[in-house]
């Protein structure tokens, strides 16, 4: 186990200092669930003031209680937090909404957007309603009970939505027998579900929710999401024994598939496909150079077009004037014997052609995007001395570019002067990092 993902705000439920003891992360997802429990705490605070409970209850019981059941308002009134983190930020700006002065208390800050961060006795002497936004620990444990209660203003109203273990459920009961508070209104327990003997069953003024803080659905998609976000955060290096397993593994496997001689390298690089209409002149073509270019199609049209960016580029071969319906023929071909490399596009997919024999370019280095059947049928791929393509169509996910590239032609790129963030695409041999670009600082570099 490498890491454990908490689908919500508390991790008491987990022994955080075991686990990473055991190099494992532990992490929750705070903030996904801040809008859910700070809407609900806020709805418990004004259900007393409104009497909503009562109200209803004596409805369903066919009571007409207009007379008996005697309202307050928020507006004017002080709300005290206990915490002031995600949850707590969250209702203080609903509460500061409804005309509430917003005060709190947590040590941890020292200072806040919204609210006056006051001591934790400054908060009981002034606060008419209090809510709870803390984690369970030794020190939040019980904080709550008779001790406590003596402190705070007569008929304060108390919120839980933090956790049950933060008061004393007996000393709760009294004070709300007494009239010291109140109201509790929690959505939270010391177990869920309670136990029968819990003594806030058949205490008075106690609104209660079964643990419902975290339960929205906007807020389950929110979990899923962040969840989606750790996992991306902390995935695996790519310096980690686990990726380079999963790289050499995939790399022996390519190898294998297309029968690879020593000479051949598969590489995986950034930036997808077309990326390499511009990597190839600028690396492969030297000063005064040129390549030759069949033209079949769109895709490579726009290799040609990024290639005469860098360097002067022939077409050798072209099946425009048809429509390009068809691939050109061997003896159609013009190659230029001391052209830096002949460059082909293996499939056309908007017009269906493809080639079935590859043209022999008499010892001129051979390269093909073959970004559009790649791997979907047996070909010598010894013969080229680079083939790219997209990994997306047949092999992995979009933004991934695979080069099989010739090791013995890759030295010859050290002559290939080219901006260093740019250098080899990623491919190892290329020009050293300490040798000059010659002045050549943009990608858009023309060498013509």
């Amino acid at each position: 186990m490498r890491l454990i993902i908490r689908g919500g705000v508390g991790l008491d439920n987990i022994d955080v200092e075991y686990a990473q003891s055991k190099g494992i992360q532990v992490f929750n997802t705070a903030e996904a669930s801040a809008v859910a429990v700070a809407e609900l705490a806020l709805a418990l605070m004004i259900s007393v003031p409104t009497r909503l409970v009562e109200g209803h209850i004596g409805m369903t019981n066919r009571e007409w209680l207009k007379k008996t059941l005697k309202r307050t308002e928020l507006m004017g009134k002080t709300l005290g937090l206990i915490g002031a983190g995600n949850i707590g930020t969250e209702l203080a700006r609903r509460a500061i909404a409804f005309g509430m002065r917003v005060i709190a208390y947590d040590p941890l800050l020292k200072n806040h957007e919204c609210v006056d961060l006051v001591s934790l006795e400054e908060l009981f002497v002034e606060a008419d309603y209090i809510s709870l936004h803390v984690p369970l620990t030794d020190s939040t444990r019980e904080m709550f009970n008779t001790e406590t209660f003596a402190q705070l203003k007569d008929g304060v109203v108390i919120i839980n939505t933090a956790r049950g273990k933060c008061i004393s459920e007996k000393d709760m009961a009294e004070a709300l027998e007494s009239g010291k508070v109140r109201a509790y209104a929690t959505d939270v327990w010391n177990s869920d579900p309670p136990d029968e003997s819990c003594p806030l069953y058949d205490a008075p003024n106690v609104i209660m929710t079964p643990h419902l803080g975290a339960s929205s659905g906007e807020n389950m998609l929110r979990i899923g999401d962040m969840v989606v976000r750790i996992l991306e955060d902390v995935e695996t290096s790519h310096r980690s024994p686990e990726y380079d397993a999963v790289h050499e593994g995939a790399i022996s496997l390519m190898t294998e598939l297309l029968g690879l001689d020593d000479d051949h390298q598969v590489l995986f690089l950034q930036g997808g496909a077309s990326m390499q209409f511009a990597m190839l002149p600028m690396n492969f073509i030297p000063d005064g150079g040129s390549a030759d270019f069949v033209n079949t199609g769109t895709w490579s049209q726009k290799a040609i077009k990024e290639a005469n960016i860098i360097a002067s580029c022939r077409v050798a071969g072209s099946s425009e004037e048809g429509g390009f319906t068809r691939i050109p023929k061997q003896a159609e071909l013009d190659l230029d014997p001391s052209a830096s490399y002949v460059h082909i596009t293996s499939n056309n997919t908007i017009k269906g052609t493809q080639y079935h024999e590859f043209p022999d370019t008499a010892g001129v280095p051979l390269v093909a995007d073959m970004s559009s059947d790649i791997l979907w049928r047996p070909i010598d791929a010894n013969r080229f001395n680079l083939i790219y393509a997209g990994a997306q169509k047949n092999i992995g996910p979009s933004g991934v570019t695979i080069a099989i590239i010739k090791k013995s032609w890759l030295e010859k790129a050290n002559d290939a002067q080219c901006p260093g963030v740019v250098e080899g695409t990623g491919w190892p041999g290329g020009r050293r990092k300490d040798e000059p670009c010659q002045g050549r600082s943009s990608v858009r570099c023309d060498r013509r």
